[in-house]
């Protein structure tokens, strides 16, 4: 079995982590829940294992992988806090090694698997498109208020539903988008972060036809607007200042134009009721200083303040190495701190469960990430590369804003497969600009060698 193979697996395995994992449960009665996602992810890691021991090939490309000695580092710190935690908590230690298995792993795979760019555009193009149907179908459901699909994935026993049907009223509007994903912020996240990679390789190749990139932006920023939630649009608004600070003056004017017509569209299309209670879900970050006669959601400044006292009190009963992953669950499931249900913020998951150890473990991470995209430009004129790699820091820089004010919403292993799939990109830029370069010193070689073959003629003749 050749690595090309993997292709295929390789690809399914980004569109069943783009799935929501209710999707692949099934649940018996009387039975463990069994997810048919987390039974393919297991069986590709097996082949990869297989190939990794027969193949010295695989085993180089996975160590080459640009963050590869980042995320062993990250596991042995997170391993060392689940095995310190684990007499306290021992879901940790589940939690970590499904971390490990379903998150990191499979990013290995992933670097080893492509070795063209053309199948590498080819995954992600389908990866879009999938997504796109996925996000299409939110709105179409949101407007009809009715959504089959997640009705069937929420039936059965309330106790092992992993799912919330949202029919609450958020900022004056009726119901919330979410597809079929069990929270509409995981919705928005991933429409935001799908919305970014479509954007920045749309830049860089012509992924999509004009007409079909321009319906697929329309329906992503659509998905992103109807769910709701500040959490998608400060991700967004954060990796667009981004985009802006790289840019020269000309496109900053021609990207605010593009903004305030598509504004102006938008402002003449949709009732002013939309944009008059949809302005609620801003002022509810206030609280009870803000009020008003329509009933608004989400949180606030004081429930996050809370939430931080309580953090912070964890923090001070262990802080080296934390109580543990999946703490915060478990101390909500025990009603010892209900107040933390939902918490806002992943500085919350880094004070109570991994501690000092453990977030010097995710700052690791994301530096090196950010430093493969950055170190990617340094001393490469290439524009193409500048490109993808500025993308890459649009995205690492919206995931960050997005976690801290809102939690991962286990979005971890979305934001490390779209990281690797953009530093793939950037490795087979870097390959094209090497065959140029080579093939144009070919030429000029040539050039030179036939230029002195036509002086010695002529010196001949004379």
């Amino acid at each position: 079995m050749k690595i090309s193979n993997l292709r295929l697996g390789i690809i399914y395995i980004t569109f069943v982590m783009l799935m929501p994992s209710s999707f692949y449960l099934i649940n018996w009665p009387g039975y463990p829940l069994i997810s048919i996602r987390r039974l393919y992810v297991f069986l590709w890691i097996a082949v990869y294992l297989v190939l990794l021991i027969k193949y010295s090939g695989v085993r180089k490309s996975m160590i080459d992988m640009p963050y590869f000695k980042a995320s062993i580092f990250f596991l042995v710190l997170l391993g060392t806090v689940s095995a310190l935690t684990y007499a306290s908590n021992p879901t940790g230690m589940t939690n970590f090694i499904a971390l490990a298995t379903e998150t990191i792993f499979p990013m290995f795979m992933i670097w080893s698997a492509f070795k063209k760019k053309e199948s590498l555009l080819f995954a992600i193009k389908i990866m879009i498109y999938i997504y796109s149907i996925f996000a299409l179908y939110g709105i179409i459901a949101y407007f009809f208020k009715f959504n089959p699909l997640l009705n069937i994935m929420s039936s059965g026993n309330d106790s092992r539903n992993l799912v919330f049907i949202y029919n609450d009223i958020r900022g004056g509007i009726q119901g919330r988008a979410q597809s079929f994903f069990y929270h509409p912020i995981v919705f928005g996240y991933l429409s935001s972060v799908i919305l970014i990679v479509l954007l920045g390789v749309q830049s860089v190749v012509k992924l999509l036809p004009r007409l079909m990139f321009f319906f697929i932006f329309a329906v992503l920023m659509s998905s992103i607007f109807l769910t709701s939630s500040r959490s998608p649009i400060v991700l967004l608004l954060v990796a667009f200042l981004i985009f802006i600070a790289h840019v020269n003056l000309s496109k900053r004017v021609s990207t605010f134009g593009i903004i305030i017509i598509t504004l102006f569209i938008a402002y003449i299309v949709l009732p002013n009721s939309f944009f008059d209670k949809y302005s609620l879900l801003i002022y509810s970050i206030y609280g009870d200083s803000v009020k008003s006669d329509l009933e608004y959601g989400g949180s606030s400044l004081q429930q996050r303040l809370s939430q931080f006292g309580i953090a912070v009190k964890y923090f001070q009963e262990s802080p080296i190495f934390g109580h543990g992953l999946a703490f915060i669950r478990k101390l909500i499931e025990s009603k010892s701190a209900g107040e933390l249900l939902g918490a806002e913020s992943f500085l919350f998951k880094l004070l109570i469960e991994v501690g000092v150890i453990g977030s010097y473990a995710y700052f690791a991470l994301y530096k090196k990430i950010y430093s493969k995209f950055r170190d990617s430009t340094v001393g490469n004129a290439n524009d193409l590369i500048k490109k993808v790699s500025l993308t890459g820091k649009a995205l690492l820089g919206g995931h960050l804003a997005f976690i801290f004010t809102t939690g991962d919403m286990d979005m971890f292993n979305i934001f490390l497969i779209l990281v690797t799939l953009l530093l793939l990109l950037i490795k087979f830029l870097n390959c094209d600009g090497i065959y140029y370069a080579t093939s144009n010193l070919y030429s000029i070689m040539d050039l030179e060698s036939h230029v002195n073959k036509k002086y010695n003629n002529i010196i001949k003749e004379f």
